[in-house]
């Protein structure tokens, strides 16, 4: 996916992403829309489709499930809970078998560096931990290089974060 502003021959940026209430996937469009117009940009659901291995700047995203990255256990808790009328959650479609956890796993490569993100439950960080910071080690130990702090963006569960 390309936006009129790409330059043919800019690095290209994937932006690699799990969501499974919407709010990750609404940060990851934001994050393709500002980038779009100075680069090449692939925006990647990795619950739907495999990205490739290699990458000019990746830029990760996924949801914080029990201080970490999503587990299949924590996937199957996502879906009982929009089950629960009262949780006002609504579960995005897609496969639920690959998490960025597993993708991390297959061992992706960023030329030119990477930035990790993620969305959680609006509390401080000691209580919900963060899958940026999860992300940006398993990413680091697999010798990647960061480009940026890992970023962290609080909201309500099922509600979009806040815009800052």
């Amino acid at each position: 996916m390309t936006g009129a502003y790409a330059h043919a021959d800019a690095p290209s940026t994937d932006i690699v992403f799990e969501s499974l209430f919407g709010n990750t996937r609404l940060v990851a469009e934001a994050i393709a829309h500002g980038v779009r117009q100075h680069l090449v940009v692939a925006l990647v659901d990795v619950r739907n489709e495999v990205p490739a291995n290699e990458h000019g700047v990746l830029v990760v995203g996924a949801p914080t499930h029990a201080h970490s990255l999503s587990r299949p256990a924590s996937r199957r808790e996502a879906a009982i809970w929009a089950k629960d009328l009262g949780k006002h959650l609504a579960l995005e479609q897609g496969s639920r078998a690959t998490g960025i956890r597993e993708w991390i796993e297959t061992d992706p490569r960023a030329v030119s560096g990477f930035a990790a993100f993620d969305t959680r439950v609006d509390m401080p960080r000691i209580f919900t931990g963060s899958a940026a910071t999860a992300i940006s080690t398993r990413l680091r130990k697999r010798g990647a290089a960061r480009t940026r702090p890992p970023r962290e963006l609080p909201g309500r569960q099922g509600q979009p974060a806040p815009r800052r």
